[in-house]
């Protein structure tokens, strides 16, 4: 699985990048179970039961972690003999395979972001993600020229050592930040592509930017 539906044919045609809702996330878990005639336990049409809401509150809207949970929680219940209910013991079991599947994505961005020399542009934008929650084309151009420019200087004093990549043409305040962000599942546009306002994608991946990346060393 990639990291995103982006540009992938669907049942109803292509699933343009951007969040989902919650009773979607749901549906798309919950479905494959329902059609084989098991439901979570406890759950009646009144009452949802922890498990929906687990579903809702672990997806954030994103519809990589739905594929990943939902992924777990079918491995969990198809391992235990599939029974008729998604009892609390799949569920434990599948939160903790998917969030350590989670840590590992977050991991994997982040060495992207590392080998194209962008952890700087990175930081910069997840602090002004984490402390407004969206923001502008122009404030995203802001944070990633002065992320650029920490780079470049980092790389001439030989603090740090790009690597080169596919990415490398495109990550450049002039051509394709946006794009490069949106591919890295760094942002969502409520419009579903680079718009005028961009929100944070990935669930708490600013915040794990923030931690991971120690300051930039001083040139």
């Amino acid at each position: 699985m990639g990291v995103t539906f982006t540009e992938r044919p669907g049942r109803y045609g292509q699933q343009s990048l951007g969040p989902i809702s919650d009773a979607n996330a749901v549906m798309a878990v919950l479905a494959p179970f329902a059609e084989r005639g098991a439901v979570p336990h406890g759950m009646t049409p009144d009452r949802p039961g922890g498990i929906v809401e687990g579903v809702a509150n672990a997806c954030c809207g994103y519809p990589y972690y739905t594929q990943l949970l939902g992924a777990a929680l079918h491995e969990a219940w198809a391992a235990d003999g599939a029974p008729n209910r998604i009892a609390e013991r799949h569920w434990r079991q599948a939160l903790t395979t998917f969030e350590t599947q989670r840590r590992e994505h977050y991991q994997r961005r982040f060495a992207e972001l590392r080998a194209i020399g962008a952890v700087q542009c990175a930081r910069n934008l997840a602090a002004a993600l984490k402390e407004q929650g969206a923001i502008a084309q122009a404030v995203l151009e802001q944070c990633v020229t002065q992320g650029l420019l920490e780079r470049n200087d980092l790389e001439r004093t030989g603090k740090i050592v790009r690597e080169e990549t596919w990415l490398d043409g495109i990550w450049s305040p002039t051509s394709g930040v946006a794009p490069a962000l949106l591919h890295l599942g760094f942002l969502w546009s409520p419009q579903g592509s680079a718009g005028e306002h961009l929100q944070a994608g990935i669930p708490s991946l600013a915040d794990h930017v923030l931690e991971a990346a120690p300051p930039p060393a001083s040139a």
